[in-house]
């Protein structure tokens, strides 16, 4: 069973499901079962998102993994049929985590979510190695 965070638990789930595409509720649900439950949903539905959001469509979520490194959640997670799906680094979530999506037309949009190292604000970029090795070295910097 997907858990939600203290903000969601005040749902409905009949709410959420008026308001949640189902194929996103499906795919969730496969995930959650791949993580033997362990997914926490922190953003579904969100009708205060921009009005190209995936959010405010009812389209996605912004969840993690508890207990998994998040490019192991983001390995998992590629096995499922996302439409757009994002990784959130340390910098930006106190539990990173992914951005996963339902999105109309092709499967593939891919992206990391940091801060800028020169400005602080947050900024997406794409996933690549100089992304990966970034996470990588922000859990090494937490393990000293």
């Amino acid at each position: 069973m997907v858990m939600f965070n203290k903000k969601y638990r005040d749902y409905k789930p009949d709410i959420i499901m008026d308001l949640v595409d189902p194929k996103l509720i499906e795919l969730l649900d496969e995930f959650d079962a791949m993580v033997r439950g362990k997914l926490y949903i922190h953003r579904m539905y969100d009708e205060n998102a921009g009005h190209r959001s995936q959010h405010r469509a009812g389209r996605a979520a912004d969840v993690h993994v508890q207990g998994m490194h998040v490019l192991d959640q983001w390995t998992l997670a590629e096995r499922l049929p996302w439409g757009g799906l994002g990784v959130y680094g340390p910098d930006v979530w106190r539990h990173p985590g992914l951005h996963l999506d339902v999105r109309p037309g092709i499967v593939g949009a891919r992206w990391g979510y940091r801060k800028s190292p020169k400005t602080e604000r947050k900024i997406y970029v794409g996933l690549g190695a100089s992304f990966i090795k970034w996470i990588l070295e922000c859990y090494e910097e937490e393990k000293s």
